[in-house]
Parts: structure tokens; C-alpha cells; sequence
């Protein structure tokens, strides 16, 4: 077990391949995010807020259709194609493969046979049903990406996947203006397109990252052994099984809340709700996308309790260097990020950031220490804590929707979920691997979320930026991060 004695340097050389790690995956996210945000702009400004909302319903269809079709079994992939050799490693990418089309082929199916029916449950408007059978064919292509990545992964081409992050955005961006014309002229249909032609250019670009690969691809398909086992079977679904209800149950609950604020206040409110969550969950992809790639293999390789505790310390202390300057950036300039990001027809939007951002912090801390149940396979308890997070989620939203608007409601729910989830999964980390925060990280958790609390706080109900203050915020968690990555930088050395 570490102990918060254990050597300053154990702790301290985990800490820069950390940081070249998430230099790779977190550069991607953000030019990605960057990209991403130019073909959001151009919609919110040639459609207004009803029709980002109605483009946010399709996503959240996609990806819920997505989880479904693929079992969430991106992690179970990976985690078995970098753990198996062989033969082993041959049947159990040919087992998932079969799995993976086997249930896009139902999806999409269903998808096909009941468009009323979806289209009445997630609350899209009557005239969205035609627009489900090209989603459906978004849904197969996506699939294929998933599974094309999940292989990359394993063959540990980290810069490749980071390129690939680019690709979807950057098409989303070229056609934006030409599809938000077309939406606006009365042909609705092409709002789908928004997400199928991205969908097509990623697996193009995945089959030409993976061309590198033919070789070794030809032996793990063509190469001697069965196309099913059960034992693959059991092993990808004894990881995807609990991926898979964690991820429905966040897709049906986030429905269900977006919906809730349709149906007692308006779309076009659902539209400002969506603005300021697109724009809280996606800055947090910089730490989620490097967990997946760096974090969590790292981990199941551990062979001590003491080398996977050391681990998680330094993983949530890099994890809050990074995300408290950007964060406290958000807060301090929420106004003009929804402005520049969206428009100014979003001036509901800054009101639910002061909320989710602090979320976004806590959600980032907790998936540190959640990530081992995964690569240990403590999948009860990970399952649990997930399910609670959303069932806290969805039940604050619905308590506090009688009390205050539903979409503010929604946004402190989501606090609410994630100050749960970050306790549940400490408390977890404690008695099962001996976590402790140690003196540096406990300081440096603590006085971050300071930083963020404090700059939300301080600009909490500006419908315009006060940039004197938002500059001295800004540079007190820049300075907090830099001097704090000095410090570990002079322990390492």
C-alpha cells in the first residue's frame, strides 16, 4: 500500500509519462474541440436554438443506438486485444467482430421498423421520423469505427488515434454552411446529414490509418483459429456488460431530463440547456480521452497495490493541473464563450455553466478513481456507483425542476450526481486499494477547487465579461498549475 510517506520520487516518476501521454490525446481534443465548436457556430447562427436542440436529440439517438449496437464494448476490446496472445488474441478479435456486426445489424433494424416509436419516446417532432433511416445507416458506420479504433488502440498507435479525433469535426465544419442552408430552405433531411457524412470520412480515415497494419491484420484474421468461442464471448461481456448499462443509463437519463425541459418550458429552452452541456462535457475530453488510452492499460499492467496506487496519485494530480486553468477560464469568460461558440440568441446558457462546471471537476476526479474497478475487474462496484450517479441525476433534476426552472434544475442535478459519484468512488478507492491523496495532491484537489468555486461565484449571474477580473482568475489558476508542475518536476529531478 502507498502511504502518504512513500518517497516523493515513486509518485513523481509516474508523473511525466503521464503528461507526454496526454500531450498527444489532450493536443487532439482540443484542436478537435476547437474545430467542432466552427460547425456548431454556423448552425447556431443559421438555424437558432429549436434546431440545436433538434441536432442534439439526433446525437443523443446516435450514441445511445451506438452503446446498443456495439455492447459499449470499445474498453472489453481493447483490454482483451492488448491482454491476449496468439490464438487467443485471434479468436477473441474474431469473436467481438461477429458480436459488434450481430448487434448493429438489430439496431439498425429496429431503427428501420419502428420510426413512430422513437420518434414519440425521445420527444423529436413528427416530421423527424424520416430522418431516422439515414440515421440508422450513421449508426452502422460509426459502429465500424468504433471497432476499427478499438484496434488501433490495442496496437497502441496513440498518435494515429489522436489524428483520427480531427477527422469527424473537420468534415462537420466543411459542410455545416452548405447543410444549415439547406436546413433552413425546408429540406430537413439534411440536419441528419450533419451526422453521417462525418460518420462516412471516419472510417475512411481509420481504414488508412490501419493500412499500416496489413500484416499483422491478416494474421489476426486469416490466421489459424475458431471464429467464436463462448469463453471470448464471456470475457468481452464480462467488461461491456457493466460499460453497456452505464452507458444506456446515461443516454436514457440525459433523454429523459432534455426532455422534461421540452415539455415545461420549450425546445428552443432545451436549445440553451444543450449549449452550455456541449460546451461543459466537452472541454472535460482532455483527461476522459487520455484515461482511455494511457491511464486505465497502465493500471491493469500494475503488478503491486503500491504501483497502482501510485498510479492513481498521480493521475488526479495531473488531472487537476490540467483541468482547473481551463475550467476557471470557462467560468470567468462564460458570457463570450457561449457568444463565440454559439450566438447571443444563447444568453440562457452562462446561468447552467456556473453549475456544471464545478460538476465537470468533480466528474473528472471521480473517474480517476473509478478507472481501477475497470482494469481489475471490480465491475459490481463500478456498476453500482455508475447506475446511483445517474438515478441521483435524473432524481435531483426532476426535485429541483419543481422548485426552480427545469433547466437550472438539470444543471445543479448534475452537480448533485457528481459530488455522489466523486464520494462513492473515494470511498472505494480507499478500502479496496489503499488510496490515499498524499500531501501534494490533497492540496492541490483542495485549492482547485477553490479556484473554480471562487471564479464561478465571483461571476455569477454576468451576462457580459468583466475581463479585469476574469484575467486575474485566469492567471491565478495558471499560476496555480504551473507552480505546481514546477514543484513535481524538482521532486523528479
Amino acid at each position: 500500500m502507498t502511504s502518504a510517506t512513500e518517497p516523493a520520487r515513486v509518485e513523481a516518476s509516474r508523473w511525466t509519462p503521464m503528461v507526454r501521454a496526454m500531450s498527444k490525446t489532450g493536443g487532439a481534443s482540443i484542436a478537435s474541440g476547437l474545430v467542432s465548436a466552427l460547425g456548431t457556430k454556423i448552425v447556431a447562427t443559421v438555424l437558432g436554438p429549436g434546431s440545436v436542440a433538434l441536432l442534439a436529440t439526433l446525437q443523443q439517438l446516435r450514441d445511445g443506438a451506438i452503446v446498443a449496437a456495439t455492447a459499449n464494448g470499445r474498453t472489453a476490446l481493447v483490454q482483451g486485444a492488448s491482454e491476449l496472445e496468439t490464438v487467443g488474441r485471434r479468436e477473441y478479435l474474431r469473436t467481438v467482430a461477429i458480436l459488434f456486426a450481430g448487434g448493429t445489424l438489430l439496431v439498425a433494424l429496429a431503427m428501420l421498423a419502428a420510426p413512430r416509436e422513437i420518434v414519440r419516446w425521445s420527444r423529436l417532432p413528427q416530421s423527424g421520423e424520416p430522418l431516422l433511416a439515414w440515421l440508422a445507416v450513421t449508426v452502422v458506420l460509426l459502429s465500424l469505427f468504433v471497432f476499427l479504433t478499438a484496434v488501433l488502440n490495442s496496437l497502441k498507435e496513440i498518435g494515429k488515434l489522436a489524428w483520427l479525433q480531427l477527422a469527424s469535426p473537420v468534415v462537420a465544419a466543411m459542410v455545416a454552411w452548405p447543410l444549415a442552408w439547406e436546413v433552413r430552405a425546408g429540406h430537413q433531411v439534411a440536419l441528419v446529414f450533419f451526422l453521417a457524412i462525418p460518420a462516412a470520412a471516419t472510417v475512411v480515415a481509420a481504414s488508412v490509418a490501419l493500412a499500416g497494419h496489413r500484416e499483422r491484420l491478416h494474421e489476426w484474421f486469416q490466421g489459424p483459429g475458431r471464429w467464436w468461442t463462448a469463453g471470448a464471448a464471456r470475457h468481452f461481456f464480462s467488461i461491456s456488460g457493466a460499460m453497456l448499462a452505464s452507458g444506456l443509463a446515461a443516454t436514457t437519463v440525459l433523454l429523459a431530463v432534455r426532455a422534461s425541459i421540452t415539455r415545461q418550458e420549450s425546445l428552443a429552452m432545451t436549445g440553451q440547456f444543450d449549449a452550455a452541456w456541449n460546451i461543459s462535457m466537452n472541454q472535460v475530453t482532455l483527461i476522459l480521452g487520455s484515461v482511455q488510452t494511457y491511464y486505465l492499460p497502465s493500471l491493469a499492467s500494475a503488478r503491486t497495490g503500491s504501483e497502482r496506487v501510485a498510479q492513481m496519485r498521480s493521475m488526479l494530480l495531473v488531472a487537476t493541473l490540467a483541468t482547473v486553468p481551463a475550467i476557471v477560464a470557462l467560468a470567468a469568460l462564460k458570457p463570450l464563450a457561449v457568444s463565440v461558440l454559439y450566438s447571443h440568441a444563447f444568453a440562457a446558457s452562462p446561468g447552467f455553466l456556473r453549475w456544471t462546471l464545478v460538476g465537470d471537476f468533480l466528474k473528472v476526479s471521480a473517474w480517476v478513481l473509478a478507472t481501477p474497478m475497470l482494469a481489475t475487474r471490480d465491475l459490481g462496484a463500478f456498476l453500482t456507483f455508475d447506475l446511483m450517479t445517474h438515478a441521483t441525476f435524473f432524481g435531483a433534476a426532476m426535485l429541483l425542476a419543481r422548485i426552480l426552472e427545469p433547466a437550472e434544475g438539470a444543471a445543479i442535478g448534475f452537480l448533485v450526481a457528481y459530488a455522489v459519484y466523486f464520494a462513492l468512488c473515494y470511498g472505494r478507492a480507499r478500502a479496496r486499494y489503499g488510496f490515499r491523496f498524499g500531501a501534494a495532491g490533497l492540496s492541490a484537489w483542495l485549492l482547485g477547487l477553490a479556484l473554480i468555486a471562487g471564479a464561478s461565484a465571483h461571476a455569477w449571474s454576468d451576462v457580459t465579461v468583466h475581463f479585469a477580473r476574469a484575467s486575474a482568475w485566469m492567471l491565478l489558476a495558471i499560476g496555480f498549475s504551473g507552480g505546481f508542475a514546477v514543484y513535481m518536476r524538482r521532486r523528479e529531478a
